[in-house]
C-alpha cells in the first residue's frame, strides 16, 4: 500500500491534486485491506469504478480486476489512468457497463465484489436486486464489499445528482442488513466525517489551489511550470513532516469512531456463505 501512495498514486490524473499524500484515501485503503486480506492471484469486480482508483490499487496487490462503469468519458479517464500507472498499465481491464451488464457475467467467478458511493444511485428495490447479483457473481467465501452514504445521517437531496448521479435513496444500516438478509456480515463500519474537517484544513484548500495555479488557462504556460517547480520543495515538506501527523491522528479518530452512528459514510461487508 506504501508503495501505491507513494509512487503509483501521484501519477493518476484527479480532481484535486495528487502531489500531496492524502490521509483519507490512505485510511481507506487500510479498512480495504484489513477486510479482504491478501488480494495476489484473487479475481476482483469493481462495480462503478469511477476514475478508477480503487481498482488500480488492488491491481497493484496482485489482483486480476474488471472494472465497470456506466458512463464512457469515465472509463476512458480509468484507461488513461492505468496507463499513467505504470508498471501496472494492462493489470485492469476496464468496460463500459452498468447493472444490464451483470448477466452477462459468470456466477461464482469472483473473489470480492467492491462498489463504492453506488448503491444510493438505485432504487430501494432495484438496489435489492442489485445486492443479489453481487453475491450471485462471489464464489462461496467471497466478499462484497460496499460503502454508501449513512442515510440515518445524510439525506438524498443533500448530494443531488443527474442521470447515473442521482442519489435515489440512502441506506441506514438496518436497511442494508435487510437487503442481505441470510447473509453472513463479516465486517460493518460506520465511519464519521471528523478527521476529514482536520484534513479540509491541513490538505484539502492547498489541493484545490494548488490544482487552480497549476492548470489555470489564465496564466501562461512558463508561469504554471515555474510555479509547479517553486512549489515542488513545500509539496516534498508537506508529504515528509505534514503528512504523517496527519494520517496518524486521523487513524486515531478513526479508531474511536469505529461503529459511530453519527458516521456520515457505512463501510459494510459481507461474506458469501459457503457451500
Amino acid at each position: 500500500m506504501e508503495w501505491f501512495a507513494r509512487e503509483v498514486y501521484p501519477r493518476l490524473n484527479q480532481d484535486i491534486s495528487t502531489r500531496l499524500r492524502d490521509a483519507a484515501l490512505e485510511l481507506d485503503l487500510e479498512d480495504y485491506l484489513r477486510v479482504l486480506g491478501d488480494l495476489a492471484g484473487r479475481r476482483v469486480l469493481d462495480f462503478g469504478a469511477g476514475q478508477g482508483h480503487k481498482a488500480i490499487f488492488f491491481a497493484s496487490l496482485g489482483a486480476q480486476v474488471l472494472a465497470l462503469d456506466a458512463e464512457a468519458p469515465q472509463v476512458e479517464r480509468c484507461r488513461d489512468n492505468l496507463r499513467r500507472a505504470a508498471p501496472l498499465a494492462g493489470a485492469v481491464d476496464f468496460r463500459l457497463g452498468d447493472e444490464t451488464t451483470l448477466g452477462g457475467l459468470e456466477g461464482g467467478a469472483y473473489d470480492v465484489v467492491f462498489s463504492s458511493e453506488v448503491i444510493e444511485h438505485f432504487p430501494r428495490d432495484r438496489a435489492g436486486w442489485l445486492c443479489g447479483e453481487f453475491l450471485r457473481l462471489l464464489r462461496p467465501g467471497g466478499v462484497l464489499l460496499l460503502t454508501t452514504p449513512n442515510g440515518a445521517v445524510v439525506a438524498p437531496e443533500e448530494q443531488p445528482g443527474e442521470g447515473h448521479y442521482a442519489h435515489h435513496h440512502n441506506f441506514t444500516l438496518e436497511e442494508l442488513d435487510a437487503l442481505l438478509a441470510g447473509h453472513p456480515a463479516a465486517y460493518r463500519r460506520l465511519r464519521g466525517y471528523r478527521e476529514d474537517q482536520r484534513r479540509n484544513r491541513c490538505f484539502y484548500r492547498w489541493a484545490r489551489l494548488d490544482t487552480r495555479l497549476r492548470t489555470s488557462r489564465r496564466l501562461s504556460a512558463p508561469m504554471r511550470s515555474a510555479y509547479g517547480a517553486a512549489s515542488a520543495p513545500l509539496v516534498r515538506l508537506y508529504n515528509r513532516l505534514v503528512h504523517p501527523w496527519v494520517l496518524a491522528r486521523s487513524r486515531r479518530n478513526r479508531a474511536l469512531r469505529e461503529g459511530d452512528l453519527s458516521g456520515r459514510c457505512i463501510f459494510y461487508a459481507v461474506r458469501k456463505a459457503g457451500p
